[in-house]
């Protein structure tokens, strides 16, 4: 069954995205009341991440760039985790109105499970 899911998001990759390598550019927005430091002296930035090439994990890299091209992260929050690794997902942040719903554009779009890293 795992290798069937792989190979049918591997064709719906290609399909939709390409080859690859695939890139995903996040504007940020760092809270204002945030303290500067050297790495972080303005309240806007841009990440730019490379997912897996296509052969390797083709199903999470699927599924996270049909995630991006429904737009479902827009007003997510980001974080760094263990140096070297970016949480996302849609917990409420200082951008957030009340009752922001995040959880809800996921569940409605049929994406259950969103947590990457």
């Amino acid at each position: 069954m795992q290798e069937n899911i792989q190979l049918m998001s591997r064709t719906a990759l290609l399909e939709k995205f390409g080859p690859g390598p695939h890139r995903v550019e996040i504007t940020v927005q760092f809270d204002p009341e945030f303290p500067k430091t050297a790495q972080v002296h303005d309240d806007v930035g841009k990440i730019i991440i490379e997912l897996a090439p296509v052969d390797e994990l083709p199903h999470v890299v699927y599924w996270f760039l049909e995630q991006v091209s429904r737009k479902l992260y827009d007003g997510c929050s980001f974080h760094r985790n263990a140096g070297h690794v970016v949480q996302g997902g849609p917990a409420p942040n200082f951008l957030s109105g009340p009752n922001p719903q995040l959880h809800k554009r996921f569940k409605d779009s049929g994406f259950y499970s969103i947590l990457f890293q």
